[in-house]
């Protein structure tokens, strides 16, 4: 260490390691990359499906709602944004009821809510929901079956003059 005369600050100057060493650095580095990799994106529960982006959640195939369980709870922006299906468990080629609940005295007209398989196209799949109470929405739908066995949904929610969207993924039966 070395002491600035001048303002009696202490300066830590850094020297490289033996030069025997640093062969090991490159290798050293890629290895704590690879590890923080492996612990942060490909361990289920390393990632909170609350504070992940839906995109990356339907990449990886979980799910951010667990809707047999019950209403699902979102935040989005400055949204909170509730997701309820009816009849539970909720299964394929069935008549669904569908509810949004959006707190506040607000009207939503044309808010829209799509279903989507991930990771296949089934077509446009859109429940028209009409206001029936203070910030509750209603509709019903049915969730179409594929025949490749996958179960796993998003239900989008647009608010109609919002930005962003809000996306439940959940599993069908």
């Amino acid at each position: 260490m070395r002491q600035n005369s001048q303002s009696r600050c202490r300066v830590l100057v850094l020297q490289p390691p033996a030069a025997g060493w640093q062969f090991l650095q490159l290798p050293l580095l890629l290895a704590a990359l690879l590890l923080a990799m492996l612990l942060c994106n490909l361990h289920p529960s390393a990632v909170h499906a609350a504070d992940a982006h839906p995109s990356h959640m339907a990449a990886a195939g979980m799910a951010n709602c667990e809707i047999n369980k019950g209403a699902c709870t979102l935040k989005n922006g400055a949204a909170v944004v509730t997701l309820d299906i009816l009849p539970k468990p909720v299964k394929a080629m069935q008549d669904l009821s569908f509810t949004v609940t959006l707190p506040g005295q607000q009207s939503y007209p044309g808010l829209k809510l799509d279903l989507q398989m991930i990771g296949m196209d089934m077509g446009t799949n859109q429940v028209p929901l009409t206001r029936t109470a203070d910030g509750r929405y209603t509709g019903t739908g049915v969730i179409p079956r594929c025949h490749s066995g996958k179960k796993l949904w998003s239900a989008t929610v647009t608010i109609p003059g919002q930005p962003f969207e809000t996306s439940f993924l959940f599993n069908v039966l």
